[in-house]
């Protein structure tokens, strides 16, 4: 695994194949192995590059985090995370645009980063991206996204999950051992 040095943190990335560079931005989880699969799939189209998200897996932070991150309405998350996308793509290809593969939350960063980077953007494909502001619902998903996150920062994790699980329809709370 090689390193990319960045402000702030030191980012953790493979790259497998050959052809234009394909960043493939990991989800909530944040490590970019969940794509080792795909990478194998790809590799005699791109060079695919699985990273690790800051703080996640095997790049590790070289600073303290803000104080106020676990704001919900803070972005420093999400915009070091484009700015470490944009640095990977600066680094691993400095004279040609990169493509782009989000999933779930990582979309949301793949987003930021058009938004934010545009001029290294070739394309971008978007996998699950947890974005409702469209939906008519738009305030009560809203209100269950900030429970969740709530939830999982007073700790309770598995409680985050329970109301994630619920908030996506994927999972009965009760399993089926439970009686």
């Amino acid at each position: 695994m090689a390193i990319l040095k960045v402000k702030d943190a030191n980012i953790a990335y493979t790259t497998l194949g050959t052809g234009p560079l394909l960043i493939m931005i990991p989800g909530a989880n944040g490590t970019g192995d969940i794509f080792a699969g795909a990478a194998k799939f790809l590799q005699n189209h791109f060079t695919v590059v699985m990273y690790d998200r800051r703080g996640y897996g095997q790049s590790e932070l070289t600073a303290p985090t803000p104080d106020d991150i676990a704001d919900i309405t803070n972005t420093y998350r999400i915009k070091t995370d484009a700015a470490d996308v944009n640095a990977l793509a600066h680094f691993l290809s400095p004279h040609q645009k990169v493509y782009l593969m989000g999933s779930s939350s990582g979309s949301i960063v793949a987003m930021e980063t058009l938004q934010d980077f545009p001029d290294i953007v070739e394309q971008i494909a978007f996998h699950e991206p947890p974005i409702n502001s469209f939906l008519p619902s738009t305030h009560a998903d809203q209100a269950q996204n900030n429970e969740i996150v709530a939830t999982a920062l007073d700790g309770d994790m598995q409680a985050a999950m329970t109301l994630f699980f619920k908030a996506m329809r994927i999972w009965s709370a009760r399993r089926p051992n439970d009686g």
